[in-house]
């Protein structure tokens, strides 16, 4: 019993232990950051949904955004849509619908 309480009173005097309860919350924290990085990326890679395949194949059928619809038709050449491509998808449509201005045809 002796040695054990002799061991702990070594510990104590060479370790502060008031720095490594300080750590404790960032520790915490990095935990936490490093679950929901990983959660996410596990997300990211699944496979797209039905509904969000359907979108896909709405977006390379129209003509009004060129880019988005070569982007759409590469997608569904795909064996495997994942959710990240799919949301560079949006992403891109979202860019053009906002960037390119649809002009009136030529000869009016």
């Amino acid at each position: 019993m002796h040695r054990i309480q002799n061991f702990f009173h070594i510990c104590r005097q060479k370790t502060n232990f008031n720095l490594s309860i300080q750590l404790l919350p960032a520790v915490g924290v990095c935990f936490i950051i490093g679950i929901f990085l990983i959660f996410s990326g596990i997300l990211l890679s699944s496979d797209v949904t039905q509904e969000q395949y359907r979108e896909i194949q709405t977006m390379a059928k129209q003509i009004d955004y060129p880019q988005t619809q070569t982007m759409a038709y590469h997608l569904l050449t795909n064996e495997v849509i994942r959710k990240n491509d799919y949301f560079r998808l949006v992403t891109a449509y979202q860019f053009e619908t906002k960037n390119i201005k649809v002009y009136p045809p030529e000869g009016r």
